[in-house]
């Protein structure tokens, strides 16, 4: 599977919450590699842990710009960030020590997730906060 390359049509303009979804970006790509490997389960259960972490951390800077700045789809996007949390999790628990790689399924959500959250939700508050 081919890794996700950041490029500035995923910028929203907001420079840690680029970076951050950069980290996220950086956190995919080394499941890819770990698939492409033959990943051992304990790495890639490691990965998605910090993954889950890191992105629950993501998400409560995100809202809380939201909600500073009165975005009214803070709502809508808090739902979205929480069906990502626990679509993580689930994956993180049935990766189980016998599983010899990761599942494309997993990588395929991850990647298609990642790239339709932030090119269509996210960019939905940049617009807003331009818009200031």
């Amino acid at each position: 599977m081919e890794k996700i390359i950041w490029d500035e049509q995923f910028s929203v303009d907001i420079p840690i919450i680029d970076q951050q979804h950069q980290r996220l970006v950086r956190m995919i790509n080394d499941l890819i590699t770990a698939e492409s490997i033959g990943g051992q389960s304990e790495r890639v259960s490691d990965i998605l842990n910090r993954m889950t972490t890191y992105a629950e951390e993501h998400f409560a800077t995100e809202e809380k710009i939201m909600q500073a700045r009165g975005y009214p789809l803070y709502s809508v996007h808090h739902q979205e960030h929480m069906a990502f949390i626990r679509k993580i999790v689930n994956f993180a628990t049935t990766n189980t020590s016998d599983k010899e790689s990761v599942s494309a399924e997993m990588l395929t959500f991850l990647k298609d997730w990642l790239a339709t959250h932030i090119l269509n939700s996210d960019m939905q508050y940049k617009d807003f906060f331009e818009q200031e």
